[in-house]
């Protein structure tokens, strides 16, 4: 790459891959902690502020509203890996085909998708079972959310494209402004101002607008570094370039979704048992927004090598950035898990000082570590199958995985274990990723594939 792309653009098919990925996926592990502090900082504020009724509120809430987000992330891991392969294969013009005609389908991707929720919502609410008590609060909370998604798409699309061209500080600067200001407004709209759950929404929704608007002001100020100019002509839909986003990301979006219905799954049975029950879930899912978030980081750190590695050819990179990726996810598993066991009742504390929650915060957490080690030893598998862009396989796992062996654990468990069965089978079911990707790793087979855009 040339001078002045270079401090954007960071070519990672050569050089020290143990540091190289370290240095990737700490920052991309940092930003997605920070962006769980505040939907953490959302629950903490609602459950001391309004109680256990918000707390259940803002968990069936987050949960509809990541059927929504769930979509941008595929999109935005489409586009990631797209433009991730292009700079193995150091194509400058390949590279500004994908980043303008990614962003012109974020935008129509965040008004089609907006639309379809706000159209849904209470069709979702009540598949949920949504307890009565919290129907109106999990339904304002719901709207505000899909009201701002073009700038909740907009935010996690810019941070996908600075990944993809090896730049991952930078996503998380942004996220920390986010993380910052929402905290910030949470105590604002809801203590100050007295507003209900839609106050801690609408802090999201604002928090992440301004963080959108900001990156896009640097990516503005900074295009001649990043190979791209804001030129209406550069965001026209390259059919080449627009053919392989959506040909990648609508198997990772039917592979969301499909997690998301496994979830709504084991949420509407959660929420028959009450609104208790609801509460400690909706805590337990912010919890687990901690953990995806770690074993994102690595992941996403491993993907972009790989991606690049791939677009390269470089195979024997591959592989060692597989086992690297997965090695790493377990030293903080071990850390993390054991954390997650011994310290239950002081981390549901932080949300709640009801007796009945903090009571079944031993045994979550305990289920919950399990939940964190198929994750973590899923890094590697996903890293590969976003890298060489093998995503219709990732979704036909992701199918089997979650409509499959999730429910079908979750039915079993429940029949001995009651509502714990539910959050049993979920992290039971959670190995089944990592278990089937390492035999197509064993097999080869990947190796055989093309670059996206051939």
């Amino acid at each position: 790459m040339g001078n002045k792309t270079s401090s954007i653009v960071h070519n990672m098919t050569e050089g020290p891959l143990v540091k190289q990925l370290i240095f990737f996926a700490l920052p991309v592990m940092a930003g997605n902690i920070l962006q769980s502090c505040y939907t953490i900082a959302d629950m903490a504020i609602v459950g001391r502020l309004i109680g256990s009724d918000g707390l259940s509120a803002v968990g069936v809430g987050g949960i509809l509203q990541s059927l929504i987000l769930m979509v941008g992330l595929g999109l935005g891991l489409g586009g990631q890996i797209v433009l991730a392969q292009q700079v193995g294969a150091d194509d400058r013009l390949r590279m500004k085909k994908v980043i303008g005609s990614f962003m012109t389908l974020t935008v129509i991707f965040a008004i089609a998708f907006g639309a379809v929720g706000l159209a849904l919502t209470d069709w979702l609410i009540r598949l949920l079972n949504t307890p009565d008590a919290v129907i109106a609060q999990t339904r304002n909370y719901y709207l505000v959310c899909c009201l701002g998604i073009v700038f909740i798409y907009g935010y996690n699309g810019v941070g996908a494209i600075l990944r993809g061209l090896g730049e991952s500080r930078l996503p998380s600067v942004f996220i920390a402004i986010a993380s910052v200001l929402n905290i910030l407004l949470d105590y604002i709209f809801i203590a100050l101002f007295h507003m209900n759950v839609e106050g801690a929404a609408l802090a999201t929704v604002i928090s992440q607008g301004i963080s959108f608007l900001v990156s896009v002001w640097y990516l503005w100020k900074n295009q001649d570094r990043m190979n791209f100019e804001f030129k209406p002509v550069n965001f026209r839909l390259d059919r080449e370039s627009t053919s392989a986003i959506i040909r990648i990301s609508v198997p990772m979006m039917v592979y969301s979704l499909v997690m998301s219905m496994a979830n709504m799954f084991i949420n509407s049975n959660v929420n028959t048992y009450g609104v208790m029950a609801s509460a400690v879930g909706g805590i337990g899912s912010k919890i687990n927004m901690i953990v995806i978030g770690i074993t994102t980081g690595t992941y996403t750190g491993g993907a972009a090598i790989i991606g690049q590695c791939f677009g390269a050819g470089k195979m024997h990179r591959i592989k060692r950035a597989f086992y690297v990726t997965t090695g790493m996810s377990l030293i903080v598993w071990f850390v993390a898990g054991l954390s997650m066991v011994l310290l239950a009742e002081p981390i549901f504390s932080v949300f709640t000082d009801n007796m009945e929650v903090l009571s079944m915060a031993g045994e979550y957490m305990l289920i919950d570590a399990l939940y964190f080690l198929g994750m973590s030893l899923a890094t590697g598998p996903y890293a590969l199958l976003n890298g060489v862009a093998a995503t219709g396989l990732e979704m036909v796992i992701g199918i089997i995985e979650s409509l499959v062996v999730k429910v079908a654990c979750g039915i079993f468990f429940s029949r001995w274990y009651g509502l714990y069965g539910y959050w049993i089978g979920n992290s039971v079911g959670s190995l089944t990723t990592p278990i089937l990707v390492y035999l197509y790793f064993l097999s080869g087979s990947w190796m055989k594939r093309k670059n996206a855009l051939q």
